[in-house]
């Protein structure tokens, strides 16, 4: 049964009434929907607006994971985008267009703005420095200064060298580029020089997009035309605002993301753990002697080939031990046989009992365990005759006193010391 999705806000760059698409890749609180050059994406509630996002509405699943698969159809059609496992209701959701960009402040208080922004991302990036902040950041410096006297060629030669540098879906050197071409945009307002040189660095920026990820890709590639997600629009807009304005929004952004930097860090030691800590409590089941238990594989990786080596380990742990048993339990029977056979009147009386102990149990509907145990104690039930010598048991007449007193000791103390010996054969 597909899960029904509603959307609450649609970026102003999707199809209004019809595609055709496939989905690309998924995560927990994105879908990426390829969709003939461009790249849609289906995001939880709480994920900023962007030009080719469908934001859910509140109350909605986060884990899309649950909701698409990698290379599943999607298709819109009017109000509705389909899919093989989630059905998208899109017919109350709005159009997201991006805040108006405001007019540039005064230069003192445009510098005390970027001062105030390079404090907070310094505090920020203090416990993970990325790529830029540390080999690239030269690179940064150089690229910067470059736009800033409009030397194409430099500028080209250093953004080529960004474009997928840094580790991630999309790497720290295409997020600085993205942002670089979001201040260049602010800063072009009437200049012709501006204006050129902008356009003739994305393109070049465009060209090369073959070295990075696709969605990182995606993201330089709507950069580059001009396009921004939401959080992007105020970060930028609040940098061209006055100073208390600008420190309430920096304030908010940057204490959001350092509680969702938490949160990530918290659910993923989570997700590393919990599988080592499954198969810590299987190999404590096996070791207790559960032979039958087994390690869930959740994964493919190296914790999940371990598991599968520990059950394989186990299955044939199994394997070889109800083997000994059956081996063991064969020459035990075999010296029951025996035992009858000392004894021309009773020659074949425990299979008789063990028979008869079968069909009993079959009337009983007993498991096969127990069926099992109560063939083996009827075969072995007179195993005490091992202690009696043959004189006194073939004898034809009455026992002596001393044979009587002989064959009560042995029946009061002898079937401990046999019952010891076969005892694990009866254990379920």
């Amino acid at each position: 049964m597909p899960v029904v999705l509603t959307v609450e806000s649609i970026g102003y760059l999707v199809p209004r009434y019809r595609f055709d698409g496939s989905v690309q890749s998924v995560y927990r609180r994105a879908c990426n929907i390829s969709c003939g050059e461009s790249l849609l994406t289906v995001t939880a509630p709480d994920v900023p607006d962007g030009p080719t996002a469908l934001r859910l509405a509140g109350g909605q699943p986060i884990d899309l994971r649950t909701c698409f698969r990698s290379r599943d159809p999607v298709s819109r059609c009017g109000s509705w985008l389909t899919s093989p496992r989630a059905i998208i209701d899109l017919g109350r959701a709005g159009t997201w267009n991006p805040e108006a960009l405001r007019e540039i402040a005064a230069l003192p208080e445009l510098l005390d703005n970027l001062r105030l922004a390079a404090e907070r991302l310094r505090e920020r990036c203090r416990p993970a420095r990325s790529v830029v902040h540390r080999e690239g950041h030269v690179v940064c410096v150089q690229l910067t200064r470059a736009c800033r006297r409009h030397d194409l060629k430099t500028a080209t030669a250093d953004a080529a060298r960004l474009i997928g540098w840094g580790e991630g879906l999309t790497p720290a050197g295409d997020d600085f580029l993205v942002g670089l071409l979001a201040g260049l945009e602010a800063l072009v307002r009437s200049s012709m020089s501006r204006r050129t040189f902008l356009a003739r660095f994305s393109d070049a920026i465009v060209a090369r997009l073959a070295a990075t990820t696709v969605i990182a890709a995606h993201a330089l590639r709507l950069a580059a035309q001009g396009h921004f997600n939401a959080d992007l629009h105020r970060l930028r807009n609040a940098l061209l605002s006055s100073v208390s304005q600008v420190r309430l929004i920096l304030t908010l952004v940057f204490t959001g993301a350092a509680l969702l930097t938490l949160l990530v860090g918290t659910v993923t030691a989570s997700l590393l753990t919990r599988p080592i800590d499954l198969l810590v409590r299987s190999m404590r089941a096996v070791s207790a002697g559960d032979l039958h238990h087994r390690a869930r594989v959740a994964s493919r990786d190296e914790i999940g080939y371990l598991a599968q080596t520990f059950n394989e380990m186990t299955a044939s742990l199994e394997e070889k031990t109800a083997a000994l048993e059956e081996t063991t339990f064969a020459s035990m029977e075999t010296l029951a046989r025996t035992i009858d056979a000392r004894d021309p009147s009773t020659f074949g009386h425990s299979a008789r009992v063990a028979a008869i102990s079968i069909e009993i149990a079959d009337e009983m509907h007993l498991p096969v365990k127990e069926r099992e145990s109560l063939r083996r104690a009827a075969l072995l039930h007179d195993i005490g005759k091992i202690g009696v010598e043959d004189k006194v048991l073939r004898k034809p007449g009455p026992l002596s006193e001393t044979e009587s007193a002989e064959c009560y000791e042995l029946c009061s103390h002898g079937p401990i010391t046999h019952f010891r010996y076969c005892a694990s054969w009866f254990r379920d």
